[in-house]
């Protein structure tokens, strides 16, 4: 992105497929390194896309993991379950809980804990 190369060429999918195995990350059999998502994702890429890989990974980590406590808490009020605060919390933390884990489990080498 720095540099100005296009997403989908092949110079950028050479350099991903280098940047990860520097960081001993692998990429799935579907992509093999390619950018196989929709245009508009750009914009969710590009703010995190001048910031070092590593640190980059864990800020997007952290927001998926927010993402999942906030899923969990809308699913839980829009079910119209009258749990207390602190059952709700427990719900929301055992939901990031199995979250990681099935991360770990899925994507061994490019999960959460691998930082």
């Amino acid at each position: 992105m720095r540099e100005g190369w296009s997403p989908y060429s092949e110079e950028t999918q050479q350099a991903t497929l280098s940047l990860l195995r520097d960081n001993k990350s692998y990429t799935d059999k579907v992509s093999k390194g390619n950018f196989l998502d929709p245009v508009w994702y750009i914009f969710l890429y590009i703010p995190i896309s001048f910031i070092p890989y590593l640190v980059a990974k864990a800020i997007w980590i952290t927001l998926l993991q927010v993402s999942v406590a906030v899923s969990i808490h809308l699913a839980l009020e829009l079910s119209g379950l009258n749990l207390s605060f602190i059952e709700k919390f427990i719900t929301v933390l055992l939901g990031g809980v199995l979250f990681t884990f099935l991360c770990v489990i899925t994507l061994p080498r490019a999960c959460c804990l691998s930082l």
